[in-house]
């Protein structure tokens, strides 16, 4: 089964996001930061601490932590609309578009780490179950 993954767009202005292909759909998603209202922004903080702590949900986790990693980038910057509308992160230049993929993707994988186990496995643990080698929640 195919995964979904972030991907580099260019804009029509010459400036680059950062957004998820949906390969089920095969079909583009969410771009970076559209729920931001800057690169600052306190929801950006309470995921970093959401994430740190493994307290996100499994279907927000790569997302929250891709925004959360493409945000610590330097030139990370905010696309708002005349209509004061948010519409996500954007860089200026591939090479620091290009960063800024390594950082999100870094932060997905760290944040992976700290999945917390599923209640069926910690009954199992308590039980005796010996994870098999290799075996991630």
């Amino acid at each position: 089964m195919a995964k979904d993954k972030l991907v580099i767009v260019e804009s029509y202005l010459g400036e680059y996001q950062l957004q998820w292909y949906i390969a089920e759909t095969q079909d583009m998603g969410a771009v970076l930061g559209d729920s931001c209202s800057k690169t600052q922004d306190p929801v950006l903080l309470k995921w970093a601490l959401a994430l740190d702590r493994g307290e996100v949900p499994e279907e927000d986790l790569e997302h929250c932590a891709a925004q959360v990693g493409a945000a610590s980038h330097p030139y990370t910057e905010m696309y708002s609309g005349a209509s004061g509308t948010v519409s996500g992160f954007y860089w200026g230049s591939k090479k620091d578009v290009q960063e800024a993929l390594r950082l999100a993707m870094l932060r997905i994988k760290e944040a992976k780490k700290k999945v917390p186990w599923p209640q069926w496995a910690r009954d199992a643990v308590a039980h005796g179950w010996k994870p098999p080698k290799g075996w991630k929640p």
